[in-house]
């Protein structure tokens, strides 16, 4: 089984949640903010309910004016996406990359600019997706390494951190057993490349974790093992480690597939999991909040900490 890292930290998309942990403690609880809705709220009423409700974390998936404005001085910290569609322009053209970080970054966080207090920019929204048969890949690190580069020039790289989103496809077990875990095989390159920056400028690995897609993936994973119903399932056992849930098992796959590249200690931020309530077999409200239940049960060690 690969080692721990350090320091892992979940951000949670289940009805619009997220919550971040270190070791075992749960440090702080936010929203993955998707602004593509056929009746979004206001940007000023949405950044009122997070105040309200004691949000402190947010993730917007693009550099939206509104949303960006609307956080101005609300003491959230920010998660600010880059679409995958500006990854071929950003990774082709240090200029585009300056462009993007003044447009998008330094007017946000200057005094002028009501001080949005931006953590994170997030190079493309899982652009190692399956589905997406590879068309982003090529640009992915010459993207990030401009963003990093143009951040430099304007003596900013200091005030926040550049991250690429993972997508759950990207790693995988043919066995379904987590200490045979690895990347896709034409991703290993990319990958190695990806966590070598990561590495050099002190950022995390932001990762989406998906147990309802891994239900729909593998014929072996139950219904009631995705949703943490852990006292109706059989666990798994590989190589006496046992298993009584999904999340458990595509953690440690993953940790697994880090390890197998060289890169067994790096942070891990879980920047999307959740359950749909639409849309497909078991997408129900009720399943969503059983998986949300257990998503935000207190973390045994041995059950939510894999070593």
């Amino acid at each position: 089984m690969a080692p721990k890292p350090n320091h892992c930290r979940i951000l949670v998309t289940v009805l619009s949640i997220f919550f971040s942990w270190d070791s075992s403690r749960v440090s702080a609880v936010g929203v993955n903010w998707g602004r593509n809705a056929s009746h979004p709220l206001p940007a000023a009423k949405v950044v009122e309910l997070l105040k309200a409700n004691s949000i402190t974390k947010v993730r917007l998936y693009d550099a939206g004016p509104e949303a960006l404005l609307s956080l101005s001085g609300s003491n959230i910290d920010v998660i600010v996406g880059i679409p995958n569609s500006l990854l071929k322009s950003l990774n082709s053209s240090l200029k585009a990359a300056e462009s993007w970080v003044h447009d998008n970054f330094t007017r946000y966080v200057s005094n002028d600019g009501g001080r949005v207090r931006i953590e994170y920019i997030a190079v493309g929204n899982e652009p190692f997706l399956e589905s997406y048969g590879g068309q982003y890949v090529p640009f992915v690190i010459g993207a990030a390494s401009n963003i990093q580069t143009a951040l430099v020039k304007a003596s900013l790289a200091d005030k926040v951190k550049v991250v690429v989103p993972c997508s759950y496809d990207a790693f995988q077990s043919e066995s379904g057993l987590p200490s045979q875990g690895h990347f896709r095989p034409e991703l290993n390159k990319t990958m190695v490349q990806v966590l070598t920056f990561l590495t050099k400028h002190s950022s995390p690995f932001f990762v989406t974790i998906s147990p309802f897609h891994l239900l729909h993936r593998n014929k072996n994973i139950s219904l009631n093992f995705a949703l943490f119903r852990e006292t109706a399932v059989q666990p798994l056992n590989d190589s006496h480690r046992f298993y009584n849930n999904s999340f458990d098992l595509s953690y440690d796959t993953l940790l697994t597939a880090l390890s197998t590249i060289g890169f067994p200690g790096i942070d891990i931020i879980i920047s999307q999991i959740g359950w749909p309530t639409d849309g497909g077999a078991y997408a129900t409200s009720s399943n969503a909040e059983t998986f949300t239940k257990g998503l935000l049960s207190p973390f045994p060690n041995e059950v939510r900490n894999p070593t």
